[in-house]
């Protein structure tokens, strides 16, 4: 796809067919560490990513912002201004020094 050629040449024993690489769409592969152009990337599955959003504010002008949205049936449950999603990332988890532990005390405590 990359070279001068107008042509993708499909070669199988005696056979050759010559295909217009106009007839094809050049779709970005899924990045799961990374931002995807959304439509033109579809999320893999079902579930929640982080999405950015570009938002026409009453003003004109256009904001971009992220947030949280779910994936299903081909597109996510907002207003269709997603530009872009990501998978979420791995939360931190430290127990919190403010809560109170209940746990049973562990033998010889």
């Amino acid at each position: 796809m990359d070279d001068n050629s107008d042509y993708i040449l499909l070669s199988c024993g005696e056979v050759d067919i010559k295909l217009k690489k106009e007839s094809f769409k050049n779709v970005p592969e899924y990045d799961p560490e990374g931002w995807n152009p959304f439509p033109d990337v579809k999320p893999p599955k079902v579930g929640q990513y982080l999405v950015t959003r570009l938002m026409k504010t009453d003003s004109g002008e256009f904001h971009r912002f992220m947030q949280i949205a779910t994936y299903e049936y081909g597109m996510f449950y907002m207003k269709n201004d997603v530009i872009a999603f990501r998978e979420l990332p791995v939360p931190y988890y430290e127990r919190n020094p403010w809560e109170d532990d209940y746990s049973e005390p562990e033998e010889g405590d």
